[in-house]
């Protein structure tokens, strides 16, 4: 993926893991929303993006196991330097890309 792309998507999964709120979303969530968006290559690197955003301090990711089920889950959440990153509060990141 060219990394104009990565940049993007990583810029979109940030805002989604905000806009969802305090409750995050599941690494598989995020993964099927583009795979039901048709966006399969998208999908494919959702890890990579992921990765790179909990690095930089922008996501937290934490394991969480359903009380009922016992399946245990990825959830993502956005942490307060993702919240400044995304309000433009904090210096850009040359590797995320934000809406204007």
């Amino acid at each position: 993926m060219e990394p104009s792309r990565k940049r993007r998507l990583r810029g979109e999964i940030l805002a989604l893991v905000r806009r969802l709120g305090i409750g995050g979303i599941s690494v598989e969530g995020i993964e099927n929303i583009y795979m039901r968006a048709g966006e399969h290559r998208l999908a494919d690197n959702v890890g990579e993006a992921l990765h790179y955003l909990a690095d930089k301090g922008y996501v937290l990711i934490h394991l969480e196991r359903d009380s009922f089920s016992q399946v245990e889950r990825r959830l993502v959440t956005i942490s307060a330097q993702g919240m400044d990153l995304l309000d433009r509060t904090i210096d850009e990141d040359p590797g995320v890309w934000i809406a204007d």
